[in-house]
């Protein structure tokens, strides 16, 4: 009846705001005094990691079921988001300035971590960035 599909909504509208409020503190969003275009981009941004997140979640969504249909456990894959995000929180970029220019380049990336980027389909930058 409509008392359960009200119960429901509600319930799938509490995860929503729980989830948004997360994204709001990992952004800064709670401090959202300041001039109307610095919070348009402190919206945009918190908007834009919003996107990034539910694409990533989706690409665990898919290799979860990718690795249930082939009758194979990855280890290679985390067991949430959050997991992924810290282990990716350990790749560096470093700097190396000479007379002529500044090259930038990633640090080594584990092979754990290009394992289970590789089954997120999330490409492994090359190693110098140009």
């Amino acid at each position: 009846g409509s008392a359960n599909e009200a119960l429901r909504i509600y319930r799938q509208r509490d995860i929503i705001e729980k989830n948004f409020n997360n994204l709001k503190e990992r952004c800064s969003g709670r401090r959202m005094r300041c001039r109307e275009r610095a919070l348009e981009g402190k919206v945009f941004v918190l908007f834009l990691s919003l996107i990034l997140l539910m694409n990533l979640k989706m690409r665990f969504t898919l290799a979860k079921r990718t690795e249930a249909k082939q009758d194979a456990s990855s280890k290679y894959l985390p067991n949430d988001t959050p997991d992924f995000l810290r282990m990716m929180g350990a790749v560096d970029v470093t700097s190396r300035k000479s007379d002529e220019e500044n090259s930038f380049y990633w640090d080594l990336i584990p092979k754990k971590l290009r394992a289970t980027m590789e089954a997120l389909k999330i490409a492994v930058p090359p190693r110098f960035i140009t």
